[in-house]
């Protein structure tokens, strides 16, 4: 996966989750450049939750993603 979120921690925050709630497991939190090269969720779902918490809103994240095959 790659992330593109704003520089600013304190505006945008995404939040990963591996699993759908509400027994997801949270990864983490992501802002910035600060984020996981590369994440294999641990089933079939990831959940995210993107904050934005200042004015102006921010438009919101970027990234890409691959399905894999089960090994």
């Amino acid at each position: 996966m790659f992330f593109a979120l704003n520089l600013d921690c304190g505006t945008d925050v995404l939040e990963l989750y591996d699993g759908e709630p509400p027994n997801h497991k949270k990864i983490g939190n992501y802002c910035g450049y600060w984020v996981p090269s590369r994440y294999k969720s641990k089933n079939s779902t990831l959940h995210f939750n993107f904050i934005s918490g200042r004015t102006p809103r921010n438009v919101g994240f970027q990234f890409y993603f691959e399905q894999v095959d089960p090994t």
